[in-house]
């Protein structure tokens, strides 16, 4: 089953939007860091934490 990740992310994100929330933010590890980019998040910080992780932000309008 392809694309259920994607979908997940997806809802979770809308389902902020609805509630009001206009700027999301996660993090993932680098090299899941594409997989968020295509999807509309852009990253905005790079190692962070012990884990080394990616920052990514998504806008309500855009």
């Amino acid at each position: 089953m392809r694309g259920v990740g994607a979908a997940l992310v997806d809802r979770a994100t809308q389902a902020a939007f609805v509630l009001g929330i206009r700027r999301t933010y996660l993090c993932a590890s680098r090299e899941r860091r594409d997989f968020y980019v295509k999807r509309g998040w852009t990253h905005i910080e790079e190692d962070v934490g012990e884990d080394q992780l990616t920052v990514l932000v998504r806008d309500a309008d855009g």
